[in-house]
């Protein structure tokens, strides 16, 4: 890992089974409803991965590794990769998602803060997308799905 850069870990239990928390990982279709407004998914490994944001743009990435309802791992801004590890227990889907080797020191500590917050936000989202169908973009109906 560079110096200067840390693994970040964040978690979140889903109503969900593993394989319906994969797909929304792994699909175009799928990505959009919680995470972009247009997602592109060649879902193997190597395969690109285009994310386009409101008012951003696109981003390309590629796919690094997929087991089918247990992992998924891309690349990422500024030489990081994502991870999503899943695992069944206790009737739901346990998600760790690791940020590896963000970027924090100097004037990447903006970065650094950006990715986390951002990246709760959307396992968040992702939560209540696939409990509810609430989309946390958008305005919340009564009522919490974070709990």
């Amino acid at each position: 890992m560079a110096k200067g850069a840390r693994d970040v870990n964040l978690a979140v239990w889903i109503a969900a089974p593993p394989a319906k928390v994969y797909r929304a990982l792994t699909g175009g279709k799928e990505l959009a409803h919680w995470f972009v407004v247009k997602a592109e998914a060649d879902a193997r490994p190597g395969g690109r991965l285009a994310l386009t944001w409101k008012g951003i743009g696109t981003g390309e990435y590629r796919f690094l590794k997929l087991v089918a309802g247990r992992e998924v791992a891309f690349s990422w801004e500024k030489g990081c990769r994502i991870a999503f590890r899943l695992s069944r227990q206790r009737g739901r889907t346990f998600v760790r998602l690791t940020l590896h080797a963000v970027p924090y020191a100097g004037k990447e500590l903006d970065c650094y803060t950006m990715m986390i917050s951002g990246w709760t936000m959307y396992l968040c989202n992702l939560k209540c997308v696939l409990e509810r169908r609430w989309d946390l973009r958008e305005d919340q109906p009564r009522g919490s799905c974070i709990a």
